[in-house]
């Protein structure tokens, strides 16, 4: 009797019979078990089933067949499938369903997928993981091009996101020659995967995120497992000029990014008129690096989200990136993380200054920035002119209860921000308590103006 997969083991299990019930007096003559799914379990399979099963175990001779099966066949070809088999040969002869499933819980067993908006299928959702899991374990001079050229091209179509948490570094690394009078081990060549490979192929990519390092390295770590050569950059930035135009999303996080790097980057970004996001937080980039940001927020049109906390930039780039804040004709930038970043009370200054005229932030971050109370003062002066602000986070800094009359005077003015964070700051818990009075009340203002708004709209819809 056939079962299908969508019914779980367990299911069966409850509903099945048990043996005591089946020797009861009144079952033993019943001549039809309806309660019983293995009652044709000695009976030979029907020549129609044999042919199906001999299909689904030799598919890779076979599959260009599989679509002029009959339904209610196909189905227990797809029920009885393996999910090892080579995505080169079932992406163009399966559709979106069971199969895919399937797929997906047998390879992640630990993991819950669930379809969202971005995942609508779980073929896309499986060929996203599996194409991730691919390029992951590849290990540099040591990869067959051609099956991994038949992989990306029969993922290309489904593939919208990357996520890539590792990047392996070549074996047997040849070491950089040190002076004699160093006493220090020398610094690998590091080379990883050629990244041009994937972007020329992907031609549906919106999002990529990359990480050049070795998850779970353990006990054989090594610190050049997690640094990035200048080779891999300029491989990144030549991929990204001649990779898809779709890309609207683009992190390189984590790793040894200095100023020289982030620049040859930041000219191939440039350029991608479709970039909404950008993150490069926990990088080593400097002063420099900030002002080349700056450069771009003030020359792109459609960025609207910024990551670069945990850096090692100071007052003098923050100052760069707060004057092209202030300036009207700069990119429509709304969301802006600077956390970690010690540009201490002189950046919060010029960011305090930009502040007042600018018109698209909606979300800063400045956690554990070094700021002291002489910032947070120019901080909250611009808050009571400032419009569109609603997240501010200044959590993490060195303030004390002497700054909650500039705080207040600030929320008194400001009816738009939602949220601010003053955690570990020095603040006490009754002053933190006065502050979220007037954060509710900004709360309930915007909830009532969603509301008149949404009957304005209804109105004119009829």
């Amino acid at each position: 009797m056939r079962i299908p997969h969508t019914l779980r083991v367990n299911v069966i299990r409850v509903y099945a019979s048990s043996t005591q019930s089946r020797q009861l007096l009144g079952e033993m003559n019943r001549s039809i078990e309806s309660d019983n799914f293995s009652w044709d379990k000695y009976d030979p399979l029907s020549l129609m089933d044999t042919c199906v099963k001999v299909m689904a175990e030799g598919f890779e001779m076979c599959y260009e067949y599989i679509k002029r099966l009959p339904r209610q066949d196909l189905d227990y070809v797809l029920e009885i499938l393996r999910t090892d088999l080579p995505v080169h040969l079932t992406v163009p002869v399966i559709e979106d369903g069971v199969y895919w499933k399937r797929c997906c819980d047998d390879n992640w067993p630990d993991e819950t997928i669930n379809l969202t908006k971005s995942e609508t299928s779980w073929k896309k959702a499986f060929l996203e993981r599996y194409l991730q899991q691919v390029v992951e374990s590849q290990i540099p001079n040591q990869v067959d091009w051609t099956t991994l050229e038949l992989t990306v091209n029969a993922c290309a179509d489904y593939v919208t996101r990357l996520h890539l948490q590792q990047l392996l570094p070549p074996p047997n690394l040849e070491l950089r020659p040190v002076s004699p009078d160093e006493c220090v081990r020398g610094t690998p060549i590091t080379s990883h995967l050629d990244i041009r490979f994937l972007l020329a192929r992907l031609h549906k990519l919106q999002q990529l995120s990359i990480r050049y390092g070795v998850k779970e390295c353990g006990m054989t770590y090594e610190h050049y497992y997690f640094q990035i050569s200048e080779a891999d950059v300029t491989d990144l930035a030549e991929g990204l000029r001649q990779g898809p135009t779709t890309l609207n999303s683009f992190a390189l996080h984590r790793c040894q990014i200095d100023d020289i790097k982030l620049n040859i980057l930041l000219g191939a970004l440039i350029d991608m008129e479709n970039l909404t996001s950008l993150d490069f937080s926990h990088c080593n980039f400097g002063n420099i690096g900030a002002k080349s940001l700056a450069k771009l927020i003030s020359l792109h049109k459609s960025l609207k989200e910024l990551n670069i906390e945990n850096n090692s930039f100071g007052e003098e780039g923050l100052m760069a990136v707060a004057f092209v804040l202030n300036k009207k004709d700069s990119c429509p930038l709304e969301v802006l993380k600077l956390d970690l970043n010690i540009f201490g009370d002189e950046g919060a200054k010029a960011l305090g200054a930009s502040l007042v005229n600018n018109s698209t932030l909606t979300k800063l971050s400045l956690a554990g920035c070094g700021i002291t109370i002489e910032g947070l003062t120019s901080l909250m002066a611009a808050l009571r002119y400032n419009t569109t602000l609603l997240n501010l986070n200044l959590s993490s800094n060195n303030f004390s209860n002497e700054c909650c009359t500039e705080v207040m005077i600030a929320l008194e003015f400001n009816t738009c921000i939602q949220v601010l964070d003053l955690r570990n700051t020095g603040i006490d818990n009754e002053a933190l308590s006065n502050f979220e009075t007037f954060i509710r009340r900004n709360r309930k203002i915007l909830r009532r103006s969603r509301l008149s708004e949404g009957n304005r709209n209804l109105i004119d819809f009829f």
